[in-house]
């Protein structure tokens, strides 16, 4: 018995490694390839910052923002501003923050981390960092929901949501126990005659959970529901009688038609590619194209579970879902900066057959992010 529990642990302990071996080797790589373009970075720390800023006549007031939540993402964009002339990094509270050129643009270049308070936070440092930026976009890789988007297929969508800004209920009878107003109002859609109404929830897989039809016409599939999220851009808007909230998040018209404009200009998507982690080419059988989507969902949660992604779909008529936009469109809402989101699908988000291949296409899915991410710039009318 001793000596099969051993083997057990041991096999255990090989399928950790062998797990973790394929993250190493993604970091391994991306960090060699950091390492020879940081050869000809100039760092600057905090202080010769705010110096220099208080001397703004004297440098470059970059207007665009742009950030990705964990490095491979990042890579992609720096790789194209280095072979574009001199680089300069602000390094402070843990983050690089790369000023240079792109495209012909002034732009800085930030990784956020991953996560929702992770990419929050990076969002308002790089605002209160540079007050001149205008325009932010954040760029990276995503999970697929959409079924019609293959693997490296980029996204655009119009609007992105925190989807799991829940509250967790019991089933109920009476709509005024489940409460619509507190503590947040809850999202509802299919919302035509103001009268029977759909509320949009997580169906949980556990007995006594069911669906309820509820006496009041609110037709309700209990559990968790979506809330809506306070807003807070004027100053006293924690004090209104009415705090400003909202369940969508819409991106910036003008970066909108910018990629309109962009996305026939877009160089062919390529299904060839780079894998990192086994050192090898590779050709994916489906084609990848871009799009601009309807939605995008965001959630501190990373999502390999294909039920709750069809779901998702169902409900949304999401293209992707990721673990940072909605928060940074957040951000972006109370600065009242103009923002855009671009994913491209490394992932299927669960609906895949087998695990989960996120380390394989992470370095080809940000490529082709940052293909879309350029060709928006260029319609970009800042300088």
């Amino acid at each position: 018995m001793r000596v099969i529990l051993a083997l057990c642990l041991a096999l255990v302990v090989l399928a950790t490694a062998h797990a973790e071996s394929d993250h190493v080797k993604l970091r391994r790589w991306t960090r060699s390839q950091y390492l020879e373009l940081s050869k000809h970075f100039d760092t600057i720390g905090r202080e010769e910052h705010r110096e220099r800023l208080s001397k703004r006549n004297n440098w470059n007031c970059p207007k665009i923002g742009i950030l990705s939540a964990f490095a491979p993402e990042t890579l992609s964009s720096l790789q194209v501003m280095n072979a574009s002339g001199y680089v300069r990094v602000l390094e402070t509270n843990g983050r690089q923050f790369f000023e240079g050129t792109l495209r012909g643009k002034q732009v800085v270049i930030s990784t956020t981390g991953v996560g929702m308070s992770n990419a929050a936070m990076t969002t308002q440092m790089v605002f209160e960092l540079y007050p001149s930026i205008e325009y932010l976009i954040f760029s990276g890789i995503a999970g697929g929901v959409n079924p019609a988007l293959p693997i490296g297929s980029v996204t655009i969508p119009k609007k992105w949501s925190q989807y799991q800004h829940n509250k967790f209920i019991n089933n109920q009878v009476d709509a005024s126990i489940i409460g619509e107003d507190f503590p947040n109002t809850f999202y509802r859609y299919n919302d035509t005659d103001g009268k029977t109404v759909k509320v949009a929830y997580m169906e949980p897989s556990y007995k006594n959970c069911g669906n309820e039809t509820l006496t009041t016409n609110l037709t309700y599939p209990g559990f968790a529901v979506p809330m809506m999220v306070d807003t807070l851009v004027n100053a006293s808007d924690a004090f209104a009688s009415v705090t400003p909230q909202q369940f969508w998040f819409p991106v910036d018209e003008y970066l909108l038609n910018a990629t309109e404009r962009a996305l026939p200009k877009l160089p062919n998507l390529t299904a060839t590619g780079f894998d990192p982690i086994n050192q090898k080419n590779f050709t994916l059988p489906d084609v990848p194209h871009a799009q601009i989507g309807e939605a995008g969902l965001s959630a501190s949660t990373f999502l390999d579970n294909a039920d709750l992604r069809a779901q998702l779909f169902g409900y949304f008529k999401a293209d992707a879902v990721d673990m940072e936009s909605a928060t940074v469109m957040h951000v972006c809402k109370s600065n009242q900066k103009k923002c855009i989101v671009i994913r491209s699908l490394s992932d299927l988000a669960g609906g895949q057959e087998g695990t989960n291949v996120i380390l394989t296409f992470t370095s080809f899915a940000a490529k082709n992010s940052a293909t879309v991410l350029f060709s928006i710039l260029d319609e970009m009318e800042v300088w």
